[in-house]
């Protein structure tokens, strides 16, 4: 599950949408990077998220990291079937 929504995470950044990529990242712990996550998916989340974080200014992308870090995965994984739709 952690591998689906950081791919989301990634797809979401790359397409412009920080916001929601910036929520997943608060979902996922924006403070270190999944340890179910290696290689070159490891460096595309990092790049995702460091990507999403210039994107945001710091008070947007705190608010999108807290709204995340409040969900649960249930919640987190509608939201981006949502957000990719």
């Amino acid at each position: 599950m952690t591998r689906g929504l950081a791919q989301l995470l990634i797809a979401l950044a790359a397409c412009g949408q920080p916001h929601a990529a910036a929520r997943l990242g608060g979902v996922l712990g924006s403070d270190l990077t999944p340890a179910e996550l290696s290689g070159t998916m490891k460096r595309a989340y990092e790049d995702a998220l460091a990507a999403t974080r210039r994107a945001l200014d710091a008070a947007d992308f705190a608010h999108e990291l807290d709204a995340g870090r409040a969900m649960d995965r249930e919640a987190a994984i509608a939201f981006a079937l949502a957000a990719a739709a």
